[in-house]
């Protein structure tokens, strides 16, 4: 039977039979199984576990909990198949079986510490068995416990793991002091510094690690590299925590500076053979790379790779990445910070001009000064001259010569004092080649301020070239905007920048943008100092293009269609690409390697890839064959977000949005019309939970207005969701519209299943205008028809309807009931968007009745799901309810604070119906807090949103604004509150958010 393992120390990691396990339903079913993996000698009780992990949650609503988890961890490793089985249950316990085929790290690592803490030695670092269990578990601690597992709302099942974590982290710690102790005491520096630099990763304030690494660094004859890890480590405290090294660690610098600690100390090593040197003078070398201009945003890629060649053990780092990105003007950077390690200093050897791999150790030599013209075996000759040398080599563009790339092997083995500093569009596959990949500079976000987008790397390199060209006055803000623009358009590629600086000299930056985002011709320059192929990005591009076989062209020009990165599912379906194909682009810098089996396209390769696919004649079937994948997996989500398993599918659509809107736009500009819109009637309620609803009713008005293309059953979908999600963003008339034609379509068609549905969707636009005897009756129609034809789920939206219609009308006993109908049965379907809503509809009755106790328990229950789906209009709606708690129960500060954060979010996502809520929560406390003015201009701008609309308050809605209309009144007298109120009134949406976040 497949073995189970289970990783815990660092990112939560399960694997069954060695293949990754990622079908956990949700966070908690991933907290069950660590608790329990790093728990295994003892029996839980469930009762506790329910606690530990649903506290919000008494009683038997917490057992429910547990065992829906439990049945899904099942599920999920298989428990049922395994012999003996994994998991230990009763009905009062839980254990994972000892005697199950199951492993976890955590388990195993803390055997390794008791097992050194049980053995007595006189002397630790000698111990060899203690060493080997020490190595084990250093391997075993991949970073902090639980790291990124953690669920929400679970404050007991928190504090154990971060008391675990801690206890982890200091056992680490120790295993790995121990084993830098046990290296330097057999003279083996090398192991004992990267064991002490472990240490630092983790603790960056631990100084007999930083003095363990001091002492590696100058056994290794490394004195500088010593030195400035003193400074290093100086600097670091001094920073952050206001101290001084320890005397200890300044001795130790001091003696190491005088020199009286180094290479002495550590064995000698063997003296190496000795060497013929050549008999003539040598030609001449090639020069020193010439000093980098400064480089801008790339101080941190300095300081890892520093690090990184500072381990003895890499002796060969590749600087990969495609054309463009900065390489060679890093790897400089690099050198030139690095040479004074070096005894026989920096050697640069340019590449490029090679015509293959039988030349370049000849170009190498020639650039050490070394002539290998006489010599029978120019390879031996070069390992000669090199074996007893302590040099630096950078070897700058190898992409075309990795065929030769054995060579750089054999200098490796063969010549102990050389490191090698490779530059490459494509990886050399040695195993001893460290990679390093060589990313676009940091790019400012689409909704950074236009002060905020000046600071980000990529916008400073813009403006610093930029300034070589022309003059440049303090830019307005519509200017700095179009520079963030650029940068992300080029996603941060430096040769891109400076092309697009260049292009700045005579038009704005907004005309760059503009023109960059039609064709990468832009991106072309005069530069007579940079290579041919930098001189423009098309040439740059072109030539990463011929370095590929023709098999391998075709693959990146159908990826091409793609946006926003692509999976290896959807790239095998759309362009027939299966994994070493994907690999291979890859691993030439032209596609990166993201998350699990993801994949991300440069959008300059990506438009270059794609005007190769035009120019073969095959956009249209690769473009069809995309369509098609999408509209697809946009048919197969909308069943799975009504589940169980609707996080997951949310995370999934939201990686693969843009994609949507890619195949959305193609199929409309190419008539696909009946595509397009089958994929946005799925769409649509994804648009609505994620609070994409402006841009989710843009694309199905569009596709609505060509009914005679659109079948009518995909009409009648497409009409209910546009409906659904103009009700949602305050549009009622619009969405009455809409709700109409798709229940007259559904009662053409004769299905039931939608007649039903229409008439629940139809109900809650009628219920918005206020016509609720109308809303009764059809949701009373609709759900005689779906109990007709057994639709659970129809069922519990329609008690769901007639519940907020309850409650709309102030029957709040009847709605109690109805939620409590509807909550039992989307818990026995686990649909935690719709337990959600309930749970949150119930806690307004309660707070409005006076519970509050029960109304903070269901809005956190609330907030804590809907952030975890990304339900925008939830995450609003539960933290104004906690803000309304807040206030009752006098906490200002918090009621403002949860206020300010749905009423921001409500804002950036134009949500005008929610918006008019919050607006109302917020005028109860601007009147709480003196500020009465502002408490009328909000009142007043609520109810004109709501007239605009057509829409009403809800009941607490409603006795919020007439509590903050009192109150502004009586302070301010009659005439002033109306002239406030009316002040409000003229406020647009997006200027009354505004007005609110003031308070």
């Amino acid at each position: 039977m497949p073995h189970l393992s289970i990783a815990l120390i660092g990112p939560v990691e399960v694997t069954l039979g060695g293949a990754p396990v990622n079908s956990f339903d949700y966070a908690k079913v991933r907290a069950l199984l660590a608790y329990l993996a790093a728990e295994p000698q003892r029996e839980h009780a469930r009762d506790a576990l329910a606690e530990l992990l649903w506290p919000e949650q008494p009683g038997a609503a917490g057992r429910n909990s547990l065992r829906r988890a439990l049945a899904s961890l099942r599920a999920a490793i298989g428990d049922a198949q395994a012999e003996p089985p994994f998991l230990l249950a009763t009905r009062e316990t839980l254990q994972l079986n000892p005697r199950g085929d199951c492993a976890a790290d955590a388990a195993r690592f803390a055997e390794l510490v008791a097992a050194c803490e049980r053995h007595p030695h006189a002397d630790p670092a000698a111990c060899s068995d203690c060493a080997a269990r020490w190595a084990e578990a250093a391997q075993l601690y991949r970073g902090p416990f639980l790291d990124g597992a953690l669920p929400r709302d679970c404050p007991e099942f928190e504090g154990w793991a971060l008391a675990r974590r801690e206890w982890f982290e200091q056992h680490a710690l120790a295993a790995m002091a121990a084993l830098a102790e046990h290296h330097a005491a057999r003279g083996e520096p090398g192991p004992a510094l990267r064991y002490a630099r472990r240490q630092i990763e983790i603790d960056p304030w631990r100084e007999p690690a930083h003095r363990q690494a001091m002492r590696a660094l100058a056994a290794l004859g490394q004195r500088s590299a010593a030195i400035a890890q003193y400074e290093q480590s100086r600097r670091r405290l001094r920073a952050d925590l206001g101290v001084e090294p320890e005397p200890a660690t300044a001795a130790l610098y001091e003696r190491i500076r005088a020199g009286e600690l180094g290479l002495s100390e550590a064995p000698a090593p063997a003296a190496p053979p000795a060497r013929s040197l050549p008999t003539e003078p040598p030609p001449a070398a090639a020069p020193r790379p010439p000093q980098a201009a400064t480089l801008i945003g790339r101080e941190a890629d300095l300081d890892e790779l520093a690090a990184l060649l500072a381990d003895p053990e890499c002796r060969l780092l590749t600087l990969l990445g495609p054309g463009g990105i900065g390489k060679t003007r890093l790897a400089r950077a690099l050198a030139d910070r690095l040479a004074p390690r070096f005894a026989d200093g920096l050697t640069w050897a340019p590449l490029a001009a090679l015509a293959g791999p039988g030349e370049l150790a000849g170009a190498i030599a020639q650039a050490l000064g070394c002539s290998l013209d006489r010599a029978p075996d120019p390879r031996a000759a070069l390992i000669e001259f090199l074996r007893a040398r302590q040099a630096l080599l950078l070897l700058d563009n190898f992409e075309h010569l990795v065929e030769g790339a054995p060579l750089l092997a054999d200098l490796i083995a063969h010549a102990p004092g050389v490191t090698l500093l490779v530059t490459s569009r494509e990886r050399l596959y040695l195993q001893a080649e460290w990679l390093f990949d060589v990313a676009g500079l940091a790019c400012p976000p689409a909704d950074a301020s236009p002060a905020a987008a000046a600071e980000s790397a990529a916008v400073r390199l813009l403006l610093a070239r930029a300034r070589q060209v022309r003059r440049q006055p303090a830019l307005p803000d519509d200017e700095l905007r179009a520079l963030a623009q650029i940068a992300r358009l080029v996603e941060g590629m430096p040769l891109a920048l400076e092309l697009a600086a260049a292009a700045s000299r005579d038009r704005s930056f907004a005309g760059v943008a503009d023109a960059l985002a039609r064709s990468l011709d832009l991106l072309s320059g005069a530069f007579r100092d940079l290579p041919e192929r930098h001189r423009s990005m098309r040439a740059a591009l072109e030539h990463s293009w011929r370095l590929l076989n023709q098999a391998d062209q075709l693959l990146l020009a159908r990826l091409s269609v793609f946006r926003g990165g692509l999976s290896a599912e959807a790239a095998q379906a759309v362009a027939g690409a299966d994994a070493p194909a994907l690999g291979r682009l890859a691993d030439k810098s032209l596609l990166r390697a993201g998350r699990g089996d993801r994949y991300e396209i440069h959008e300059l390769i990506r438009q270059f890839a794609a005007e190769q696919l035009g120019a073969a004649g095959l956009a249209e079937a690769a473009h069809t064959a995309h369509l098609a994948y999408m509209v697809g997996l946009a048919e197969r989500s909308e069943a799975e977000l009504l589940g169980e398993d609707q996080e997951r599918w949310l995370a999934l659509i939201e990686r693969e949005h843009d994609n949507m809107r890619a195949a959305l736009r193609w199929g409309i500009d190419h008539g696909r019309l009946e595509q397009g819109a089958r994929a946005a009637a799925a769409l649509w309620r994804f648009w609505w939970m994620r609070g994409h609803l402006r841009e989710g009713l843009a694309w199905l008005d569009e596709l609505l207005a060509w009914p005679a293309e659109i079948s009518p059953a995909t009409r009648a979908r497409a009409a209910k969701g546009a409906g659904s999600l103009a009700n949602q963003q305050g549009d009622y008339p619009r969405a009455l519209i809409y709700q109409r034609q798709s229940l007259a379509l559904q009662r053409e068609l004769g299905d039931q299943f939608g007649i039903a549905n229409a008439l629940g969707s139809l109900a809650r636009v009628l219920r918005n205008l206020g016509d609720h005897a109308q809303a009764r009756a059809m949701h009373e129609q609709g759900l005689a028809i779906h109990e007709q034809i057994g639709n659970q789920r129809g069922i519990s939206l329609a008690l769901d309807g007639l519940a907020e219609l309850a409650y709309s009308q102030g029957d709040y006993a009847r709605a109690r009931e109805l939620y409590a109908r509807s909550l039992a049965m989307h818990r026995e379907r686990n649909d935690q968007h719709s337990i959600a809503i309930a749970s949150v509809n119930l806690s307004e009755i309660a707070f409005i009745q006076g519970d509050i106790a029960a109304a903070e328990a269901g809005a956190r229950a609330g907030l804590a799901t809907f952030r975890e789906l990304g339900n925008t209009n939830g995450i609003a709606a539960a933290l104004q309810l906690l803000g309304q708690v807040a206030q009752r129960r006098g906490d200002l500060a918090a009621a403002r604070a949860r206020y300010a954060e749905a009423t921001a979010l409500l804002r950036q996502r134009g949500h005008i119906a929610a918006l008019t809520s919050a607006l109302v929560g917020v005028a109860r406390l601007a009147a709480d807090l003196g500020q009465h003015a502002r408490a009328a201009r909000l009142c007043g701008a609520a109810e004109a949103l709501c007239s605009q609309t057509r829409s009403s308050l809800g009941q607490l809605d409603m006795l919020l604004r007439d509590q903050a209309a009192d109150a502004a009144r009586a302070a301010l007298g009659p005439a002033a509150y109306a002239d406030e109120a009316a002040a409000g009134a003229a406020l647009t949406a997006d200027q009354a958010a505004a007005e609110a976040l003031l308070v």
